[in-house]
Formats: structure tokens, C-alpha cells, sequence
């Protein structure tokens, strides 16, 4: 007797988290399982609160693509600052967009509030990269909110004090970030 054909199990791009605090977009064969890891040392109770039945070959993909739809409201790796039912939009428009063969959207480098932000006070990712240390390519990350936490609370600071500062200390402070 031949064996019967085992199809292989789909994967899951889920949404765990507490009801009020930030939610996992993750991937998972088994997102119980998954939900009861993430619980270990976490002091709020994790729920599942979504998962979408994908192919393996598709998961990653539909995972990374909500994570992009969401890359503004990032806390840190795969958590966001958003609603359960904000997450399970993005997993389903996610979905969708892979399914149809969309193109991922590509921001441009000013898109972001904090880009823009900067931008306006005539702040230019060059200038903000030596008043903070780092490379240009970094503050590229960090302005368009693809940095592990999104845009860093110290670059949201220097903007917010850049605005704030009249013209000659601005001067003073470029003045002071070249010699270093």
C-alpha cells in the first residue's frame, strides 16, 4: 500500500501580545507554542491574538512585509506600538500584497516625520551625522525608522534641541562637532 501524500504543515505570521501593550508580528509553525516562549519572564499575559495560515515558502516574506508596514510604530525588533487589530491589518495587507505580486513600497530617505522634521530645520543627515558621531548611512537608518528601535530617542532629542537653539548657537555646536 503506498503511503499517503503528506502535504507539509503551513507556517503562521502571528500577533502576540497583551491586550494594551505593544504586539510580536513573528512566524511560527506553531504560534501557541511560540506565545508560551515569549511568556517566560514577560510579567503581562500574552495572548495569540491573530494567525494567518501562509506557505513556508511565503511566510518570511509576509512577515518582513507587515514589519514594513509598521515601521513606523517599531519599539524593538519585532514588536510595535500598535493595536492587535492594527497588527492583524498589516499581516492581512501583508498577505495580500504578496499574493498579488506587489512590489514592496520603498520609502524615500526624507518620508520619515523625523526626516522631514530635520529637513525643516535645516537639519541634513550629513550635519546630523557629526553632531551625533556616526556614520551618514546610520542616521539614514535611524530617520527612517529601520534602526532595532526605530528613530532613537537621543536623535529625536537633538532634533527637538536643534529647532529650539537660535542660529548662532546652532553655529557654535557645528563648530564644536568639526573639531572633534
Amino acid at each position: 500500500m503506498a503511503e499517503p501524500l503528506r502535504l507539509p504543515a503551513p507556517a503562521y505570521v502571528y500577533v502576540i501580545g497583551a491586550a494594551d501593550g505593544p504586539q510580536k508580528i513573528g512566524s511560527a509553525v506553531n504560534p501557541a507554542s511560540r506565545r508560551m516562549m515569549l511568556q517566560v519572564g514577560n510579567p503581562a499575559i500574552l495572548a495569540v491574538a491573530y494567525a494567518h495560515p501562509v506557505s513556508r515558502a511565503l511566510v518570511f516574506k509576509v512577515e518582513h512585509r507587515a514589519h514594513g508596514l509598521l515601521a513606523d510604530k517599531r519599539v524593538r525588533g519585532d514588536w510595535f506600538d500598535v493595536s492587535p487589530e492594527e497588527a492583524v491589518a498589516a499581516i492581512r495587507e501583508a498577505a495580500r500584497q504578496i499574493e498579488a505580486g506587489e512590489p514592496a513600497q520603498r520609502e524615500a530617505i526624507d518620508q520619515s516625520d523625523w526626516a522631514k522634521r530635520a529637513k525643516r530645520a535645516g537639519l541634513s543627515q550629513k550635519d546630523l551625522a557629526r553632531l551625533l558621531g556616526v556614520a551618514e548611512n546610520t542616521v539614514s537608518l535611524q530617520l527612517r525608522g529601520k534602526w532595532q528601535s526605530g528613530t532613537p530617542r537621543y536623535v529625536k532629542t537633538l532634533i527637538r534641541a536643534w529647532e529650539m537653539l537660535p542660529q548662532a548657537q546652532r553655529e557654535a555646536l557645528m563648530d564644536g562637532a568639526e573639531d572633534e
